[in-house]
């Protein structure tokens, strides 16, 4: 997928935001993430806009708080590469005991 953007995480963008805000998210994700693999880590929504040619600070603005609104616990500071960073992280172990 691109920029590291699994299948996974945007199926789950279209489950918490269902087939109008999902998809809209999931391709936040996608933009946020190709321009972040130019521009830094540290990229911040204003960098975004100039990047991304057809969109706005304003646009960046939106897609950021619609982003934050499906995936609230998060944080009130989080980016897509915070989603991506959850996702690939491997699932935890349970230890049985006795096994």
């Amino acid at each position: 997928m691109v920029a590291g953007v699994s299948i996974e995480v945007l199926d789950l963008c279209v489950k918490r935001g269902g087939w109008r805000k999902g998809p809209l998210v999931a391709e936040f994700c996608a933009e946020w993430l190709l321009a972040e693999r130019e521009l830094g880590p540290d990229m911040l929504p204003e960098a975004f806009g100039e990047w991304w040619k057809d969109r706005d600070v304003r646009t960046a603005y939106r897609r950021i708080a619609a982003f934050r609104e499906l995936f609230p616990e998060l944080g009130e500071q989080a980016y897509p590469r915070d989603l991506v960073a959850e996702a690939s992280r491997p699932p935890a172990t349970v230890k049985v005991a006795g096994a």
